[in-house]
């Protein structure tokens, strides 16, 4: 978990390009770079991990069958779990982003697909899932993702596991 800070710059002047030092709840977590600002621009800051959030994507059942005699398809069915917990004594909203998988050819197929709960946003041309989540102090919360993937038997594929 990263956490990512704006910055706007509401003086009248240019803000130089440079360092800063990033503290965060009064402790020292590193230092970010920032171009010049202009007044009233905005400007995303990486501030460092989040030590006090942890976040675990976990394979739960792969499940591989092949689809029929006739139709030579074989399909692999995926079930995926993620777990967030917070263990700061304060509230935290966090964006939790993953992907599905994205087939480029035709005859490979992502199906099925079962999010719970479901995504805040889903880009359906690259896959893109992403869920707007609120927990309370020490609070634990698990996403869940299934799908399938179909294709001809005999095929290869790669970078879905």
């Amino acid at each position: 978990v990263y956490l990512q800070g704006k910055l706007t710059n509401s003086s009248a002047y240019p803000m130089l390009s440079g360092e800063a030092l990033v503290y965060v709840d009064g402790d020292f977590v590193g230092r970010s770079a920032f171009t010049a600002l202009a007044p009233g621009e905005k400007v995303d800051l990486s501030l460092g991990i989040d030590e006090g959030m942890k976040v675990k994507r976990e394979l739960v059942k792969k499940y591989d069958s092949n689809a029929g005699v006739v139709s030579k398809k074989h399909e692999v069915e995926y079930d995926y779990r993620i777990t967030l917990e917070n263990y700061k004594a304060q509230a935290v909203r966090l964006t939790l982003v993953d992907q599905l998988p994205r087939s480029l050819q035709e005859e490979v197929k992502v199906e099925d697909v079962k999010l719970v709960p479901d995504a805040s946003e889903w880009n359906k041309e690259n896959q893109k899932l992403s869920w707007n989540v609120e927990l309370k102090p020490k609070e634990k919360k698990e996403v869940t993702l299934h799908f399938k993937v179909s294709y001809p038997a005999g095929r290869q594929i790669s970078g879905v596991d």
